[in-house]
């Protein structure tokens, strides 16, 4: 009659140096935590055939359980949140794989790690982020401009003459919000 390596009394970390790899000591009983302390990795205990939810239950986190091969969207179906993975230092753009732009701005993340992220200046609207507060998380005129703001609005929250005319806005729609004409728009650096 075989015997199994723990019937024997070898312990987990034994069993490493000895060559067995996650699969084989999982086969003769060993749980993924027992593993997981003894050095086995997400990845090697992903491809030994352990879930997600055994892994997350043994003690990895969310970026160890990334690094072993899982999504975010998956690290969500495993019971990871938003607000979890970005005290993990997730970004918004790896984030944004498994979340709502507006789970993310619910744990925190500016208007600027969302737009850098790849949420547009449409969605950050839609999200309720106001004009002021897209100026001072960093959006630029151009970004803004983009995003179907006209010059009066960035006026309105304090955008200078010349980051209206670094951010694309032409003579004409300067003229319309302060009613100066061609010749002092030239002077304030905009031409035609």
């Amino acid at each position: 009659m075989a015997h199994s390596p723990t019937d024997t009394g070898f312990r987990s970390k034994e069993l490493r140096v000895a060559g067995f790899n996650g699969g084989e000591l999982r086969t003769v009983g060993f749980k993924a935590g027992e593993l997981r302390a003894v050095g086995y990795s997400a990845f090697e205990l992903k491809d030994a055939g352990f879930s997600i939810f055994e892994l997350r239950e043994s003690g990895f986190g969310g970026q160890e359980l990334c690094d072993g091969g899982y999504t975010v969207a998956e690290l969500r179906e495993a019971g990871f949140d938003a607000a979890a993975l970005k005290a993990e230092k997730f970004g918004a753009k790896s984030l944004l794989a498994g979340f709502s732009p507006l789970e993310l701005a619910a744990v925190g993340f500016t208007s600027s790690e969302l737009y850098s992220g790849g949420v547009s200046v449409q969605q950050l609207r839609g999200l309720g982020f106001e004009l002021g507060g897209l100026k001072r998380d960093g959006l630029t005129a151009s970004e803004l401009r983009l995003g179907g703001f006209a010059a009066k609005q960035l006026r309105g929250v304090g955008f200078t003459d010349a980051e209206l005319r670094a951010g694309g806005y032409k003579p004409r729609q300067v003229e319309a919000v302060d009613g100066r004409g061609a010749k002092e728009l030239r002077g304030a650096g905009f031409t035609a």
